[in-house]
This record gives C-alpha cells, sequence and structure tokens, in this order.
C-alpha cells in the first residue's frame, strides 16, 4: 500500500473513531467486557458446546447426557440473548458492520464500477448516488 492511500485510511479512521456506530460500540464492548457474570455464562456455554459436539460425535452416543448437555445449552442461550448488556453489546456490533458495508459498497463501486447495477429505487440498499 502506498503512502498516500495509508494516509487517507489514517484520517478516514480518525473519522471512523467519531461516529456514532463506533463510538456506541466502543462503550457496549466496554460493559461487555465488565460484566463478569454474562462473560461467564459465555464460557460455561462454549464449554457445553464443546463437550456436545464431543459427545455427539462418538459412535456409541449418550443420549441422556447429550439432552441434558443440550437443554443446559439452551438454558445458557436465553440467559445470554436476554441480557441487557449482551442486548446492547449485539445491537451496537450490528450497527458497526452495517457501517463498514456501506463503507466497503462505496470503495468497490470506485474500484468495480460496473459492479453497481444501477438505481433499482430503494435507498434503503443503497450506498448513496454519486
Amino acid at each position: 500500500m502506498n503512502e498516500k492511500l495509508y494516509s487517507l485510511l489514517a484520517e478516514l479512521g480518525e473519522q471512523l473513531k467519531e461516529s456514532d456506530e463506533v463510538k456506541e460500540y466502543a462503550a457496549a464492548r466496554e460493559e461487555y467486557s465488565a460484566d463478569r457474570g454474562i462473560s461467564e455464562k459465555v464460557a460455561e456455554y462454549n464449554v457445553q458446546r464443546m463437550v456436545y459436539d464431543q459427545e455427539s460425535s462418538k459412535d456409541e452416543k449418550d443420549t441422556l447426557l447429550i439432552e441434558q448437555i443440550k437443554a443446559r445449552m439452551d438454558a445458557l442461550y436465553d440467559e445470554i440473548t436476554s441480557n441487557p448488556v449482551m442486548k446492547r453489546y449485539i445491537a451496537a456490533e450490528d450497527g458497526v458492520n452495517r457501517l463498514f458495508g456501506e463503507i466497503n459498497r462505496v470503495l468497490q463501486g470506485y474500484v468495480v464500477p460496473e459492479s453497481e447495477q444501477g438505481c433499482g429505487g430503494d435507498c434503503g440498499s443503497c450506498a448513496g448516488c454519486r
């Protein structure tokens, strides 16, 4: 990458830091990281998932054990996804992903102009008129 492109990306990065989406994501990520309860549930879920996968792949499956593990995973999943901290984190992550998607579509339009199919009239999925 040449120096001019790097400089432009650095400027874009600084502007992104000031965007509402990135600020919200940083705050939500910090809150998520500080929430020990949600971290423990996610860690337990990951361990349960690993054991579930191992048990499910055995030739002689212990169906009772698999059912118990699955029930615990389902309960943990519900607890995790209903947690307000997790809901905020997921929503903020979605916001940043949408922002990056918009940036990528605009940049791709410059690199591969024919990738733009023209205006379909649906501004909700548009990267912007030029």
